[in-house]
């Protein structure tokens, strides 16, 4: 969605096109044809390196710093803690770009307000991926309403529409019990470590890649349907004899390339163009097919939510049983506390929750 927002083209300034042309990144890692992404790390790791240059800048603009040099002696020489809490407001401040829209076209400046629009985006998918990383989901449920509004002016229907229900149960539908189980389980950690949480799906594709490497052509349905169950079971095995034999543990990362070396560029860039200063008609003479507004994703979201159809949409749904309001969880927390007296009565539900009738029977496929 993010990368679909910004993405461009190269001769766009202030695009994700035109930063990967700059530091002549593989514009592979992204298929413009179908707008997705092609390789998710890949993706990140750039989208977090721009964000980088896009912070710096704005705090150089802050002191009129001309370029990378001068930016990072600031922090050494100035009280930092003035110019975030001076700038913090237009990060915060949802309506600042709208505000700026709805001016006279000869003031406007379409450089500065796709710009702040990247930071916006940015420092809140950042907020995101931290809060997953270190466990938080109270900060997870936080931004999911703000994915929610942000989603409801894409074109995937499906995720539109699942994100206003899981915000409708952790806000309204679901029980205090309910609410905590989700908690408590929507994310996981296999490493014991304070900052290895991560995403259930992602937690999926490391299993998936640890039976890619054990399947072969000839692959019985053994090794399918046992071995591949047992991928935690051997990643212990693996770590007792490791330990047993006072091997050195590399651990499952590699270390982390510095960024820094593509972030002063960017930000040299955005500080020559004055990117964080507004300088009204910029952009404004540029003929109609290269002029491009990246879109406001919590403003478009909200015009659109301010119709009231995904809402009716969505209603209509759980009246048609698509969607489970409790997606079984009482039952759930009943089994894992001990709580149920009839094992016969815990799987006749369970069946019933797993049938087909519960599942949509029109799943609208996501345009990409």
């Amino acid at each position: 969605m993010l990368y679909q927002t910004h993405f461009g083209s190269p001769d766009e300034f202030s695009s994700i096109s035109s930063w990967m042309t700059l530091l002549r990144t593989d514009i592979r890692i992204w298929d413009a044809k179908r707008k997705t992404i092609k390789n998710f790390r890949a993706c990140h790791s750039f989208f977090n390196t721009v964000l980088d240059a896009h912070i710096l800048a704005l705090y150089g603009s802050y002191y009129g710093a001309p370029d990378w040099e001068i930016v990072r002696t600031l922090p050494a020489l100035r009280n930092w803690r003035k110019p975030i809490s001076r700038l913090s407001p237009i990060v915060h401040d949802t309506t600042y770009v709208r505000q700026m829209r709805d001016d006279a076209e000869a003031n406007r400046d379409l450089l500065h307000e796709n710009t702040i629009l990247f930071l916006q985006h940015g420092l809140m998918y950042r907020e995101f991926s931290n809060a997953i990383d270190s466990g938080d989901p109270g900060v997870i449920e936080h931004c999911l309403s703000y994915f929610t509004v942000w989603l409801q002016s894409t074109k995937k229907f499906n995720y539109s529409i699942e994100s206003v229900h899981i915000v409708a149960c952790l806000r309204k539908l679901w029980s205090p019990d309910a609410r905590g189980f989700w908690q408590d389980t929507c994310l996981v950690n296999s490493s014991g470590k304070s900052t290895g949480y991560m995403a259930c799906d992602m937690l999926c594709e490391y299993l998936v890649r640890e039976l890619k490497d054990l399947l072969q052509s000839w692959s019985t349905k053994f090794l399918r349907d046992i071995v591949a169950t047992q991928i935690f079971v051997f990643r212990g095995i693996r770590k007792t004899i490791q330990r047993q034999c006072s091997a050195t543990d590399y651990g499952l990362h590699s270390s982390e390339v510095s960024p820094w070396q593509n972030v002063r560029p960017i930000t040299n860039k955005l500080l020559a163009m004055r990117a964080f200063e507004k300088l009204g008609g910029r952009g404004s003479g540029l003929a109609p097919e290269s002029r491009r507004e990246a879109v406001d994703l919590y403003d478009a979201g909200l015009t659109k939510l301010s119709t009231g159809a995904p809402l009716e949409k969505y209603k209509s749904k759980m009246i048609q049983g698509y969607l489970v309001a409790g997606s079984g969880i009482g039952e759930k927390l009943s089994r894992v506390g001990g709580l149920s007296d009839n094992e016969e009565d815990e799987d006749g539900e369970m069946e019933a929750e797993s049938s087909d009738s519960d599942e949509m029977e029109e799943v609208e496929s996501d345009e990409e």
